[in-house]
């Protein structure tokens, strides 16, 4: 049960952003492949793995903002279709890095999808797990999304070079200003916090508040 109610709630789905860029870019590179030579097969699965990104890049985007599925009972069914959901959608994302890259790019995003799963596999016995725990499994996703978008600005020329480059330069300045703001804010927070634990202390309080900020 852990792994439905603790693992996989944090282990994708929170990082929308990732989703729609990987999403948008498969869709991208999809839409320009010529399928005439794709048996029906083929053509088939690679259909249902593209349908099943977008899906996942949706859904990810409405449990972060709008709510989220719980289960209303312990047989955990909607946790059980989370979990299905969260792998087919891994699988889909290598499936389609197959038919889509060379070889060398497949066998890039296919070790970050894989690695993961491996990073993540050990929280169903250590505990406790919280949302640090999946820094490094982030980071992966990051790696896999980099990796087809690096192939949609250089490959397909959506946009020029010099561009992407300003354009990257832009947003790792905003993510440095706001992961050091949420740092700062942060440590702030828990030195008030802290600082108030000891106030009541020194004061010998019966009953210690934890205040929430």
């Amino acid at each position: 049960m852990k792994l439905y109610t603790e693992i996989i709630p944090l282990f994708a789905k929170k990082f929308w952003f990732i989703h729609l860029l990987i999403a948008f870019s498969l869709y991208i590179i999809y839409s320009k492949l010529d399928k005439s030579s794709f048996s029906k097969e083929k053509n088939r699965y690679s259909n249902i793995s593209m349908i099943l990104v977008v899906l996942y890049a949706v859904y990810s985007l409405f449990s972060s903002f709008f709510t989220d599925y719980q289960s209303l009972t312990y047989a955990y069914r909607v946790n059980a279709l989370e979990t299905a959901f969260v792998f087919l959608y891994i699988l889909s994302i290598i499936y389609l890095s197959y038919i889509l890259f060379d070889k060398y790019r497949f066998i890039r995003i296919s070790i970050f999808m894989i690695s993961t799963i491996f990073l993540t596999a050990p929280f169903i016995i250590v505990n406790p797990v919280s949302y640090r725990c999946f820094f490094a499994e982030y980071c992966f996703w990051i790696l896999a999304a980099g990796e087809i978008l690096v192939y949609v600005f250089t490959e397909l020329k959506v946009i020029d070079l010099f561009h992407f480059k300003r354009l990257l330069s832009i947003i790792c300045v905003c993510m440095f200003f706001s992961i050091s703001y949420i740092n700062v804010s942060n440590k702030i927070c828990e030195y008030l916090r802290v600082k108030y634990i000891h106030q009541q202390i020194d004061n010998n309080s019966n009953v210690i508040e934890i205040i929430e900020i």
